[in-house]
């Protein structure tokens, strides 16, 4: 958890991460007395305090131990698994939104700085954005069954695999045929999701990713928090409002992945995130109406069971997730080579008390579908 503590300079200032946050905090205040002297620079008289000293406090994270050991300690067994470049885990109690668990690799030590490259200072999980890829689904769904033009029966037809949307092709892995909406997502289909979300006005959608997290900071108070990035209405043809829906033209952090998820833990209200035990007045919104995140997380509970989150599934516990996997833009569009492997999960079903958001960066190509390194990486934090 080097990133999120962060560190200080020479002068005992905190530079990086909560001890840049909390610096006042912490540091406390000196005392000052007025005094006359003489010249040998010897008190002669004192005028008494002009301010009084005020010891640093206690600061008291949310974070729980031996999660953030779990979490770390399975990370790092993944990156070397699969030889991918960096990932980030963050595990939400959802009942305050607070932190559970923070962790990035590769990290630091925090004592002995020299030799390591910059870019392991930064808290990935808080600060680096990408783009999401299928984990944005659950959202297009909502968004469907918010229109009214569907419910979780509906049927959509995603033959032949493919559809063409403004002079641009749209696919499947697979052809999937007849769905209905529960299917979509269990299947995982750009086709159907494309279809529920280009039959409602571009800012149905947008909006709704908007009042659910998508391009504002989660409100945790970490310093350089990115507030990622939503493509405008007035931008939004038809074939970028399709690729909205199956997450590209979007970017998030792992941070707001999870605040969002915890939005079908919540029945549909969105708090902001807490990094500490101190409680704050700024009450949750409601981002989504309960029955349609009641409905979604009934969906989403069969995407581990039976779709594509199976690797995600814990034992003893009823599980409801979503799975991503995104190709990297580089310098000249869309790389074949490159991907972030992604799992967002909820447990227990029955009644939701966790979300954990796993992001792995650039797995080996080898084995770089979410449901190879994300799912299996969710599972054992979990197990």
């Amino acid at each position: 958890m080097a990133q999120l503590l962060g560190f200080t300079n020479i002068d005992d200032k905190g530079i990086e991460g909560l001890e840049l946050a909390y610096q006042d905090w912490l540091l406390g205040l000196s005392g000052k007395r007025r005094v006359l002297k003489d010249r040998m620079g010897r008190v002669i008289d004192d005028l008494g305090i002009i301010q009084e000293s005020r010891p640093g406090k206690d600061l008291v994270l949310s974070i729980d131990r031996r999660i953030q050991f779990i979490a770390y300690s399975e990370l790092l067994n993944t990156l070397a698994k699969h030889k991918a470049k960096s990932g980030s885990v963050v595990v939400l109690d959802t009942e305050h939104n607070e932190v559970l668990a923070m962790a990035n690799a590769p990290s630091f030590n925090p004592n002995a700085r020299a030799g390591y490259a910059s870019e392991r200072y930064r808290n990935k999980a808080a600060i680096d954005t990408f783009e999401p890829g299928s984990v944005i689904k659950p959202f297009s769904i909502a968004s469907g069954l918010l229109s009214g033009l569907y419910k979780p029966d509906s049927i959509i037809d995603t033959n032949p695999s493919w559809m063409v949307v403004h002079g641009r092709t749209i696919r499947d892995i697979h052809n999937y045929g007849v769905l209905n909406v529960s299917g979509v997502l269990e299947h995982s289909s750009n086709v159907g999701v494309s279809k529920m979300v280009l039959s409602s006005p571009p800012e149905q959608f947008i909006n709704l990713l908007k009042r659910c997290g998508v391009g504002v900071k989660t409100d945790s108070g970490y310093p350089g928090e990115s507030e990622g990035f939503i493509v405008k209405v007035a931008d939004a043809n038809p074939f970028v409002l399709a690729t909205l829906s199956f997450g590209y033209g979007l970017s998030v952090t792992t941070l707001q992945l999870a605040r969002m998820y915890s939005i079908f833990a919540n029945n549909g209200y969105l708090l902001p995130i807490q990094l500490t035990h101190y409680e704050r007045d700024t009450p949750g919104e409601l981002a989504l109406d309960p029955a349609i995140t009641q409905d979604v997380l009934t969906m989403l509970e069969q995407v581990v069971k039976h779709g594509t989150g199976e690797s995600a599934a814990v034992s003893g516990y009823r599980v409801a997730g979503k799975t991503g996997t995104a190709r990297i833009a580089g310098k000249k569009g869309y790389e074949e080579r490159r991907y972030i492997a992604s799992f967002v999960g909820i447990a227990p079903v029955s009644k939701p008390r966790l979300v954990v958001a796993v992001v792995i960066k650039e797995p080996s190509l080898s084995s770089y579908y979410a449901n190879q390194v994300a799912g299996p990486l969710f599972s054992k934090i979990m197990g």
